[in-house]
């Protein structure tokens, strides 16, 4: 009789074991579905950031994040693998475990986790793959060009509205790895609703400022001559924009414009800092400071004091600008029937003309103008997809060759999140050498720091080490060599200032090597600047010594605008500051 009892029990623990061991099984391939699914995800992190270059360059394929495979595909992936994690959850043969109260709210929260993934990986996916047609689409012409970031927008906004709606399942008493991958998920998903949010003020910001009807004072620098963290602004005009369509008028010489008195609207740490150097009446002082959206306000009203004429921003552009652009364009004729091209663009302005137009002055202050009347016009008529010019636009906001302010606060807010703005951050570190010779030696000025940190209690102690080596040769045009005549430079002599803009943190800063010509608060950072000489051939060397709080982790490296760039050096690391990158300090108390 025992016998008898103890064979059905053998098989209902047998049937009972097979059964556990199918369900646990299927449980382990929905995790391994799920992590196939969260890897794919990892793999386009960049869809997670707060900026709209990098959206772009993961809708192109491009992103440092993404690997051979296409973005949108590892995303549709990523949804498959989830959707399949779900299957196995729902699978008949785990239903069991469900009634079990404990048991049934882990798989209850990781189902819900993988519908919710799934169906996030799957509709961002559709979006990505859906505005990279949109917007590396043909734009035959600049409405069409519109029309596209226009379309883009709304595609942003389906899958916002799309995502809110997300249901991330049930968030208490649940085991450690089950809490851990939903407290993931939920960062995960509000870094991509944040992204969205950001990149959508983007695009409104963007569709308002080509839209127009719009007015902004164009300014245009070459990097033979420099001012902190870009060129001195040399030529200035009104740049007219609507329905996608670029205007600018005839570009006049800044030298020209200089105002009988200051504009009131110069930023009080400008004044404090380069007063005497008059930042609100002489144009080509006006950049001493770097902070772009500080000074460009100033800018803007001293346009209005020269011509009577409101604007609504302010957009700088560079010889490297300009080269960009013409690789979107290809080459471009000007009206003297020459022909410029991206590839002989920057010789061109920044040595060739000098040598072409010797002391013809008023020849050279127009070439800069024509040409960017001439490349303007090209952007209008030639077929350029929206990416390929977003793109653009990013990518000389973050090297500062591109900076770009508006008074409408949609349009600045585009700015900021695209990085055009030209704002230093509160950590950042900026080294400019400013040209005070009057000459154009600055192609010719080769510039190396090395940065060291040591710690020193309750603060780290920064040491910069700033070298110049003056390359040029004899033989140089006068108007590139100087002396300019109100100097008492030799030909070919350099006289500058270094100004090292610091992180708003620091204190205690010494300047060796130079004349101390200014130091003190600049807008959320500290400055420090001193003036120095260095002949033809010649070398000088500085020293910048300050102090951060040990909690300050990282500086922010800001490019500097220089052709050729500064080299940098810290510990066994070189690098140049043509982008902007992030200096690990150490860890923070």
């Amino acid at each position: 009789m025992a016998r008898l009892i103890r064979r059905p029990l053998f098989w209902v623990g047998a049937v009972a074991g097979v059964w556990l061991l199918a369900a646990t099984a299927l449980v382990a391939m929905a995790g391994l579905d799920a992590r196939a699914g969260m890897q794919a995800t990892q793999s386009i992190r960049s869809v997670a950031s707060e900026d709209l270059g990098q959206l772009l360059d993961t809708v192109g394929g491009t992103s440092d994040d993404v690997d051979e495979e296409d973005a949108a595909q590892q995303l549709l992936q990523a949804g498959e693998d989830f959707a399949r994690a779900h299957d196995h959850l729902d699978n008949p043969i785990v239903a069991p475990l469900g009634l079990l109260p404990f048991i049934g709210r882990q798989l209850d929260a990781v189902d819900t986790l993988a519908v919710a993934a799934a169906h996030t990986a799957t509709s961002a996916g559709e979006a990505v793959a859906e505005m990279r047609e949109i917007l590396e689409g043909p734009t035959e012409t600049s409405s069409s060009r519109l029309d596209a970031i226009e379309r883009t927008r709304a595609v942003l906004r389906e899958l916002g509205a799309e995502l809110e709606e997300v249901d991330l399942g049930p968030g208490e008493a649940l085991v450690g790895p089950v809490a851990d991958a939903r407290a993931r998920f939920e960062r995960e998903h509000a870094d991509v609703m944040e992204t969205l949010s950001s990149t959508e003020t983007t695009v409104t910001g963007v569709l308002e400022f080509m839209g127009g009807p719009t007015d902004y004072l164009l300014l245009a620098s070459n990097n033979a001559e420099m001012r902190a963290g870009a060129g001195m602004y040399l030529q200035a005009g009104l740049l007219e924009v609507e329905d996608g369509t670029f205007g600018a008028s005839r570009l006049g010489a800044t030298q020209d414009m200089v105002l009988p008195a200051s504009v009131e609207q110069v930023d009080p740490d400008v004044l404090a800092l380069w007063g005497e150097l008059e930042p609100g009446r002489e144009w080509r002082n006006l950049n001493m400071s770097a902070d772009f959206s500080r000074t460009a306000p100033t800018a803007a009203a001293m346009w209005q004091g020269v011509t009577g004429e409101q604007v609504d921003g302010v957009l700088a552009v560079d010889v490297i600008a300009i080269a960009r652009l013409l690789e979107l364009t290809g080459p471009v004729t000007l009206d003297t029937g020459e022909t410029i091209s991206a590839d002989t663009i920057q010789y061109d302005l920044m040595m060739g003309q000098y040598a072409e137009f010797g002391d013809d002055r008023d020849a050279r202050r127009e070439r800069l103008g024509e040409v960017v009347t001439a490349v303007l016009e090209a952007v209008n008529e030639r077929t350029i997809s929206a990416s390929d010019l977003l793109t653009a636009f990013e990518d000389l906001g973050a090297s500062r060759h591109l900076l770009m302010w508006s008074e409408r606060p949609e349009e600045q807010a585009a700015w900021e999140t695209l990085g055009t703005s030209g704002e230093v951050p509160p950590d950042g570190l900026l080294v400019s050498v400013q040209n005070r010779g009057g000459n154009k030696l600055d192609p010719y000025l080769v510039v190396d720091a090395g940065i060291s940190v040591t710690e020193a209690g309750d603060y780290r102690h920064v040491v910069l080490d700033v070298d110049l080596e003056n390359l040029a040769q004899p033989g140089l045009p006068g108007y590139v060599a100087g002396p300019h005549p109100l100097t008492d430079l030799a030909p070919g002599e350099y006289k500058g200032i270094v100004s090292v803009t610091m992180p708003g943190s620091a204190g205690n800063a010494t300047m060796e090597g130079a004349a101390l010509v200014a130091a003190g608060t600049d807008g959320d950072n500290q400055l420090i600047a001193g003036e120095v000489r260095v002949e033809r051939g010649g070398t000088a060397s500085l020293r910048i010594e300050f102090d951060l709080p040990t909690a300050q982790r990282q500086m922010e490296l800001v490019p500097s605008g220089r052709i050729p760039p500064t080299n940098f050096t810290i510990d066994s690391e070189s690098f140049t500051d043509e982008l902007p990158r992030t200096i690990e300090l150490g860890p923070g108390s």
